[in-house]
């Protein structure tokens, strides 16, 4: 148990009727949790009051390796001041058809619905919420993982099983410090994930390292059923909340220099020589380019950027910039693999510093490409066991 005693342990929530309150003893190892509340809807989906309190976030194993677990660190406290209702399981297939009838998904993990996108579950919990009245939503990345080191006490199921489950939040990485119910970034480019990885390696080796509360996944929101090819086939369903959205403030998303002070002036990209030019250029500043381990932790570079860079995806901007990304990775296959993005600015002799780009979290991205379309610039990548 990594929670502190709530002032209040119970209280009833307004507008439930009795007749579908059911109260269950359960025995705590810590002793704050005597008894749980439990509420059942029209669509009979269970769901248990998880009490107001604080928790250490994050993976606070003496041993852990950063190399594979960067995006659980650093551990630090989050304070939840509020209680919420959570569903004790995820969302059944036959619960969100009654929602979208002729919905499938991946139907490889009845009873619970998976291949939904995370806009489909956000519509799911907006109609929900208009159907009784009542505020449903998804639960951030800290109300889930806040429950899910309660899950033995509170009676909740599956929380390291599939399906995988769609949190509110963007992902980020971790900042620390203490964080007073947190909601995340503003914007980004992924969707937090929770309850294990995306990628798929049971062929290869066992996913039993990464079915651990505290390990975090990431994936674009639109990404379901209504995808072409198999990646509407993923594993992820969602679980809901009862409450509403805690009042946190929501965080701006990082600076990413690759994309700051560029000059929209197309007029500087002329047409070269009708003689060929060569020039050598390092491509990576040291120590990223085949650097080893020991190399770039000691040189205090965070964990995401990595020794092996390569399969560059390359392409000339409208304003002459040249972009490049590259998956970094250790190993061909793992799933810490992410994109790093480096600029040459149109003039200048060096290549500005590379910079994290995309990640899907717990997916190896891999084989990225870059098209210049006009004024718009396309790009492309893929994740070969998702």
């Amino acid at each position: 148990m990594r929670a502190s005693p709530p002032t209040v342990l119970f209280r009833k929530m307004r507008g439930i009727s009795a007749k579908i309150l059911i109260w269950v003893g359960l025995l705590s190892i810590s002793g704050w949790v005597s008894a749980a509340e439990f509420f059942t809807n029209t669509l009979g989906m269970v769901f248990v009051k998880v009490p107001a309190g604080r928790f250490i976030m994050g993976n606070t194993e003496i041993e852990v390796d950063p190399d594979r677990c960067f995006g659980e660190l650093p551990a630090h406290p989050v304070t939840i001041t509020k209680d919420f209702y959570i569903g004790i399981t995820e969302v059944t297939l036959e619960q969100f058809r009654r929602f979208k009838p002729r919905f499938e998904g991946n139907t490889n993990l009845l009873p619970y619905v998976a291949g939904v996108s995370w806009h489909e579950a956000m519509e799911f919990c907006e109609w929900l919420s208009q159907l009784e009245g009542r505020s449903y939503r998804l639960p951030t990345e800290d109300e889930w993982e806040y429950a899910a080191w309660n899950a033995m006490e509170l009676g909740i199921s599956n929380v390291t099983t599939d399906p995988l489950e769609w949190c509110l939040d963007w992902y980020e990485l971790y900042e620390g410090g203490h964080a007073v119910d947190p909601v995340g970034r503003m914007s980004g480019l992924t969707k937090v994930v929770r309850g294990g990885r995306l990628d798929d390696t049971s062929k290869r080796d066992s996913q039993a390292f990464y079915a651990h509360i505290t390990h975090r996944s990431s994936i674009a929101p639109s990404f379901g059923t209504d995808q072409v090819g198999r990646f509407g086939k993923h594993r992820i369903g969602f679980r809901v909340v009862l409450g509403d959205l805690p009042r946190g403030r929501l965080t701006p998303p990082p600076a990413n220099f690759a994309f700051a002070g560029v000059k929209q002036n197309t007029n500087l990209a002329i047409i070269g020589p009708q003689k060929p030019y060569f020039r050598k250029r390092y491509l990576l500043p040291v120590p990223l380019d085949n650097s080893e381990r020991q190399a770039i932790i000691t040189s205090g570079f965070p964990p995401f950027y990595r020794g092996h860079n390569h399969s560059p995806a390359l392409t000339v901007c409208p304003n002459g910039d040249v972009l490049a990304v590259f998956y970094t990775s250790y190993t061909e296959y793992e799933s810490e693999v992410s994109m790093i993005i480096s600029r040459l600015r149109f003039g200048a002799d060096d290549w500005d510093f590379p910079e994290p780009f995309i990640d899907f979290a717990g997916a190896n991205d891999h084989a990225p490409l870059l098209f210049t379309d006009g004024p718009k610039i396309w790009f492309f990548w893929g994740s070969p066991e998702l």
